[in-house]
């Protein structure tokens, strides 16, 4: 019976793989809730800990990969998150004179200086003569 509740266990634990996928196919987290995954961990913790009372094989092993699988995710919600960065760096080029932030095909931070009235600069490498 342990071995089949360890199978059972196991199998549920890797739901989160089907999270992992879609975060590094999508290379963004915005949209998935890094609490749910806390409290998921959270909650794992405590039956591992109970199963390490008890002595239970099968929630000892489950608990294990369902902590490693969902810390995983919640790496990756944090690594792949990008509301948060593009909005802090998008208010300090504001107060450094920059309007319409973005980025190009590269990754480069781009937007318009309104100090010298150019568009589409590389805000990075830009030397505003106006300074």
């Amino acid at each position: 019976m342990e071995l089949w509740m360890s199978i059972v266990g196991i199998s549920m634990s890797l739901g989160g793989a089907v999270q992992i996928y879609r975060i590094w196919q999508r290379k963004t987290s915005d949209d998935i809730s890094m609490t749910v995954w806390v409290v998921l961990i959270h909650g794992l913790v405590w039956w591992l800990i109970y199963g390490i009372m008890i002595g239970s094989i099968s929630l000892i092993i489950t608990n294990i990969v369902g902590i490693s699988v969902d810390s995983v995710v919640l790496t990756m919600i944090i690594k792949y998150r990008t509301k948060s960065k593009q909005s802090a760096l998008a208010t300090y080029y504001k107060k450094k004179g920059y309007t319409n932030i973005g980025a190009d095909e590269e990754g480069h931070t781009i937007g318009n200086c309104q100090k010298c009235g150019l568009h589409g600069v590389l805000i990075d490498e830009h030397k505003c003569k106006k300074s």
